[in-house]
């Protein structure tokens, strides 16, 4: 093995989305830049097929020395040069605040979402993590040798203006409201659709919030109705901002995202209180992919978003569902109720 000239990020302190491959190759280890032979000026076109100047972007590599094998040719950096390399890339992305990072292959999205996420599977993903949004796609390298990853990966890059168009969603709970205050409230705010991420969407004392029942009614209403607590919903093992790092959440979230383009959605739980409330870790991802969230409380309160620690949610995993009514199990010996 051998580690030659180092080549460097390149791109403005401000960029609108940073772009993070594996290592340099050949044509860039003798220019000393990023992205400059094959695989990036695949990239390149189309960044600009989607009307995104490679300007714009920083265009960067985990590992910033090409490692060759012991005939020179190119191979996939090891371990070891991955782990060099992490601690000046993370500085990299600590100097550029930027709402999107788009993690190329597979070296870039296990460097820095681990192991659980994978290309065939989550390519297209918007993914929130550590305060910011990152994007799973293919390397370009791949995508020169393979068709039909090339369609998967152009596919990728012109979902990604779409994604991350900025949008304001709302978020609101039932509570004990009767069905036409709800719909007031949503009437006041222009809802077009409403998201429910009750994990359990059904409520004995409430059956005005029962799935189907709801989404007839509000469709009477004018309001769309879908249901994303399979994804969304609370009561995880482990607990919720656990989940948040897994695959699963990932792509509940970018349903969320592709429903709400055009239309002005509100996520709805049972709580009143959102800061009480799971969907306050989902607001919380949805800052993070740089998407503006605010809470209704009635018809004439309202307040942004903000992110709180320290505050206990009643969405704990260790409760399970079957109504409104909450049973300890070691004293009844049978799963906790809740309406979520």
């Amino acid at each position: 093995k051998s580690m030659k000239r180092r080549v460097s990020g390149e791109g403005p302190l401000q960029p609108r989305y940073i772009f993070v491959g594996e290592a340099p190759g050949k044509e860039e280890e003798k220019a000393g830049r990023p992205f400059i032979g094959r695989a990036g000026r695949l990239l390149r076109a189309a960044l600009a097929a989607n009307g995104i100047a490679a300007e714009e972007c920083y265009i960067t590599n985990v590992v910033k020395t090409r490692p060759s094998d012991a005939s020179g040719a190119n191979r996939k950096p090891d371990k070891s040069e991955v782990s060099r390399g992490l601690p000046e890339l993370r500085r990299e992305l600590a100097r550029r605040p930027c709402s999107l990072v788009a993690l190329l292959g597979d070296t870039a999205v296990s460097a820095l979402l681990g192991r659980r996420f994978r290309i065939g599977r989550d390519h297209g993903l918007a993914v929130a993590a550590g305060g910011r949004g990152w994007f799973i796609s293919y390397h370009p390298s791949a995508a020169i040798r393979f068709q039909k990853v090339r369609r998967l990966f152009e596919a990728d890059l012109a979902a990604l203006p779409r994604k991350f168009e900025p949008r304001e969603l709302f978020t609101i709970g039932h509570s004990t409201r009767t069905l036409p205050a709800l719909v007031r409230v949503l009437k006041k705010y222009r809802i077009e659709l409403l998201v429910d991420i009750r994990h359990f969407p059904r409520s004995r004392h409430n059956p005005q919030f029962n799935k189907n029942g709801l989404g007839r009614e509000l469709r009477r209403r004018g309001i769309d109705y879908r249901w994303l607590g399979r994804e969304l919903g609370g009561f995880r093992p482990g607990g919720y901002e656990a989940y948040m790092l897994t695959p699963d959440f990932a792509a509940g979230l970018n349903r969320l995202l592709d429903r709400s383009l055009g239309r002005r959605t509100a996520i709805m739980c049972a709580e009143l209180i959102w800061f009480r409330c799971h969907r306050r870790h989902v607001a919380d991802a949805l800052a993070d992919l740089g998407q503006r969230v605010t809470h209704l409380l009635d018809e004439e309160r309202s307040e942004p978003h903000r992110h709180v620690s320290g505050v206990r949610i009643k969405c704990e995993p260790a409760v399970a569902a079957g109504g409104d009514r909450r049973v300890s199990s070691r004293k009844r010996g049978t799963r906790a109720r809740s309406a979520k």
